[in-house]
């Protein structure tokens, strides 16, 4: 007969690996995501930020014939990222006088930019960098942070502030369709 295994020595083997490399499990929870790459990370210790007047000068355009956006990103779920790449392949066909620019909007200098994290929403918004805020607590959104396995899975308790929003809403352009 196979020698089995105890729980008591399961949670000790696996309670050696928490405990070991407890740092290494926190850094791959709190990595970097996608979406943070196009945000503006700000640091309050009351998690409200107040947009202030250099910010919004750089957000705000001169008046002039036509508003010309500074090569930005628009952003959508992935579902309308490839529904406008077919789309545009029926209109247009395979590579007809293609300049290789498949991200760019026609007609554009804005990026279509799919988000992971806005997987399910039927939304198109383009803003500038500066304005899309990743607000976190000063301690990098954790505290109190406490690893437990149990039953041979990994447990990770904490307190998470991190929030996401817009500096000033009115330099938000948005494509919201109805319902």
């Amino acid at each position: 007969m196979a020698e089995s295994i105890s729980l008591d020595q399961l949670k000790a083997a696996f309670g050696t690996y928490v405990g070991t490399n407890q740092r290494d499990i926190l850094r791959l929870l709190t990595q970097p995501t996608y979406s943070e790459t196009f945000m503006t990370t700000k640091q309050s210790q009351d998690l409200v930020y107040r947009a202030t007047k250099a910010v919004i000068s750089d957000l705000v355009q001169g008046f002039q014939e036509g508003w010309t956006p500074k090569g930005k990103a628009a952003f959508t779920s992935r579902k309308w990222f490839s529904a406008y790449h077919r789309k545009r392949r029926d209109l247009h066909g395979t590579d007809t006088n293609y300049d290789g620019m498949k991200t760019i909007l026609e007609g554009t200098n804005l990026t279509l930019t799919p988000l992971p994290s806005m997987a399910g929403e039927n939304v198109i918004f383009t803003t500038p960098k500066e304005n899309f805020i990743r607000l976190m607590n000063l301690n990098n959104g954790a505290s109190s942070i406490s690893v437990e396995c149990m039953d041979r899975q990994i447990k990770v308790f904490a307190d998470w502030y991190e929030s996401v929003g817009f500096g000033i809403e009115e330099a938000v352009f948005a494509f919201v369709p109805a319902t």
